[in-house]
């Protein structure tokens, strides 16, 4: 045996702590009502399937179990049915909806909503979910030691049909059943209304149904709107139908995610480099987005195109960065905009942002004028720092420090009428007139 030399010992013991400081992932942490069941199918011995959509940002790792073994009144899992594990490294904003499907009891797979593309790794084994009823528990950490997320519940008990009791939203299965592997008490952390739903009318044995969908019901922009929302029975749509004609996810907008265009613009901006005009944007949930058509105008009324650039795509909320530069800018004032379109052909337009070559002139840019909820003033020049807006007898209504060359301004509590806006610094002065119409 060869023994190590004092300065092979130090460089050995040296490697062990390196190895020991080498980070891991660091899974995030989900409590109970981070997830809200979205929707299921059961569908026998084929394919069954559930969604969820994600109540908070996620990043780093995120580790979810779904099982449909059921909380026994002991506070214990019961044993002997399937589990599978969603695995996903990386971030995901809030809103965005999962559907994990495959055949019963066999390997699982998750698709994020619209994108048909898979999302993070499953191991494990797909709940065979029961057409006799059956239930879904999330949970993260281990089987004997869970921390319990989210849960739906679609068996029903009844006295109707000669069973010891109902099921109910609050409690899901009566403790007098003991002989049914589909049954299910509330787990313990979880709540009716918070965490979980229960698809069932009490007392009514026939209303237990094999497939069910949220239906995109009432208002969902706050976490409070979703929670309420989702875990209302009334908000879904059920059948029993097989094969199953009602799909996942539910495709509904969460969090505005997919209201209107789905792309959101942090930034819109150029500089003078010369020779020719850079132009630099930044963007996020760039979700069903196809590109950017750069347009381009002398008078800041007609425009036309100038170029194409073709989004990044994804749904990280960290920025993507664009750069377009425009070589033949004209002598005098170059006006930019955006227009953003999606794989459905809707588009938007950006602000525009005025950039001047071969003069010095002081002027500025207001628009949109006419303007309803929000205007961005720019401006060539960096020797203003105060905007004011006031309305026709000279009165000032609304002044803001000009922080930027492309400064927005909410202007949504001004009623509509006409305004003069002026931007002015120590011996500077520009003005305008500015429009509001709703």
């Amino acid at each position: 045996m060869k023994l190590l030399t004092a300065a092979g010992r130090t460089t050995f013991i040296c490697v062990i702590i390196l190895c020991s400081l080498v980070p891991k992932a660091r899974a995030t942490d989900l409590n109970a009502g981070d997830i809200l069941f979205t929707g299921y199918n059961c569908n026998a011995a084929t394919t069954d399937a559930f969604s969820f959509v994600v109540m908070v940002n996620l990043s780093g790792t995120t580790i979810i179990s779904f099982t449909d073994n059921g909380w026994l009144w002991t506070n214990i899992f019961r044993a002997g049915e399937q589990t599978v594990t969603w695995t996903y490294t990386g971030t995901l904003a809030a809103g965005r909806e999962i559907t994990i499907s495959g055949p019963s009891a066999g390997a699982g797979i998750a698709i994020l909503q619209f994108s048909g593309t898979t999302i993070g790794s499953c191991s494990g084994s797909i709940p065979s979910l029961a057409t006799s009823g059956d239930q879904i528990i999330a949970y993260g950490g281990t089987v004997g030691a869970p921390t319990l997320i989210a849960g739906i519940h679609m068996n029903v008990y009844s006295m109707d049909i000669g069973q010891c009791a109902n099921t109910t939203n609050a409690a899901w299965d009566p403790t007098c059943i003991t002989d049914n592997a589909n049954y299910s008490v509330m787990p313990l952390g979880l709540a009716a209304g918070v965490s979980t739903i229960w698809l069932g009318t009490e007392g009514v044995g026939a209303s237990e149904q094999d497939n069910a969908r949220f239906a995109c019901a009432g208002p969902l922009l706050t976490a409070s709107d979703v929670r309420t929302a989702v875990t209302n029975p009334a908000n879904w749509v059920q059948n029993s139908i097989a094969p199953p004609n009602i799909t996942l996810p539910s495709g509904c907008s969460y969090f505005g995610l997919f209201a209107g265009l789905p792309v959101k613009l942090v930034g819109f901006n150029g500089n003078n480099a010369g020779s020719h005009i850079r132009l630099a944007w930044q963007t996020t949930d760039e979700y069903h987005f196809s590109r950017f058509e750069i347009e381009k105008s002398t008078d800041g009324t007609s425009f036309s195109k100038i170029g194409t650039t073709n989004a990044n795509g994804g749904f990280s909320y960290l920025p993507f960065d664009y750069e377009y530069r425009d070589h033949l800018p004209v002598n005098g004032a170059n006006f930019y905009r955006l227009k953003m379109i999606d794989l459905d052909g809707k588009f938007k337009y950006s602000s525009i942002i005025k950039l001047v070559v071969g003069k010095t002139a002081n002027t500025m840019l207001v628009s949109p004028n006419p303007a309803t909820n929000e205007i961005t003033v720019t401006t060539n020049s960096k020797l203003y720092n105060l905007i004011t807006i006031a309305d026709m007898t000279g009165r000032p209504v609304l002044k803001q420090r000009m922080m930027t060359n492309n400064q927005q301004i909410d202007v949504s509590k001004l009623p509509p009428g006409t305004y003069v806006i002026t931007i002015a610094g120590a011996e500077e002065r520009s003005v305008q007139q500015l429009v509001i119409r709703r």
